[in-house]
């Protein structure tokens, strides 16, 4: 009956939004299999190619913006597709799809994108122990200012702000946690830094001002995280990031400060 159909609609919106994906694969397992293999055939697909447009040489001082997008798109994808194959399968095969499914994207950046002409940022430069110093100031302020803005957002909700993921990232912690460990403190920043602070940072900086390229790029990291409270912090420390891309040219210092990051916020989500 159509009430049945709403009630097993909101049922499955709720399950998702919980990120209870058990049990809503439960409710639909027929759209549950047929969307994962879907999601699975698309991604290595668009991986192959994406894979034959990094290895062929480019004359272009600037990545592509299409294919910034693209790696973008696919990485997006692959997070959808990891959310279908939650339900299906245990988090040991989940824990693995985290960590194999940046690969792709890691495999270019590694052995790629620091060959074509607009690689430079993907090679480890020397940075001042002045620019370090200022990068933690800043990184300390924005602490302060993320504070701030969690007891604003308590005094409002009368209720403790939590990050979507925290749960799925706990639920992990428990099954695997040094895989988790791994997954959350040293792929997850080399993948978004070679994303937004590699690919969409040099894509965008050839039309426009470092300033207006960090922001943007900041804006689209704490969009992509999926998190409405949490996107003011995201996009702070996105900002962060994105100076450290423009004042070292290279994405190796954001990514000390992605990992400095993630490690201490995956320390006390564990010790809690």
């Amino acid at each position: 009956s159509s009430a049945n159909k709403s009630v097993r609609l909101t049922l499955l919106a709720a399950y998702l939004l919980n990120q209870d994906y058990k049990k809503a694969s439960h409710l639909y397992p027929v759209i549950f299999v047929t969307a994962a293999i879907l999601l699975a055939i698309l991604y290595i697909a668009g991986s192959a190619i994406l894979l034959y447009k990094s290895f062929r040489r480019s004359t272009a001082e600037h990545p592509h913006l299409a294919f910034a997008i693209g790696w973008l798109v696919l990485y997006f994808e692959s997070q959808v597709a990891l959310m279908f194959f939650a339900g299906l399968f245990t988090s040991a095969n989940l824990i693995a799809g985290l960590l194999l499914a940046p690969v792709p994207l890691l495999i270019a950046a590694a052995a790629a994108f620091p060959k074509q002409p607009w690689g430079q940022s993907f090679n480890p430069t020397a940075i001042s122990w002045k620019k370090i110093g200022v990068a933690f100031g800043a990184w300390l302020l924005m602490g302060l200012v993320a504070g701030g803005y969690s007891a604003i957002v308590t005094a409002f909700t009368h209720s403790k702000p939590e990050a979507r993921n925290i749960q799925f990232v706990l639920d992990l912690v428990r099954e695997h946690p040094a895989l988790a460990a791994i997954a959350v403190t040293i792929i997850a920043p080399l993948t978004e830094e070679t994303l937004f602070r590699g690919l969409l940072y040099g894509a965008l900086s050839k039309w426009l001002k470092p300033l207006p390229t960090i922001l943007i790029v900041a804006v689209v990291f704490g969009a992509v995280h999926m998190d409405l409270i949490f996107f003011f912090p995201l996009f702070l420390i996105g900002v962060l990031l994105g100076w450290a891309r423009y004042t070292s040219k290279s994405i190796w210092f954001p990514v000390a400060i992605h990992m400095l990051q993630n490690t201490i916020a995956f320390t006390a989500l564990t010790m809690q």
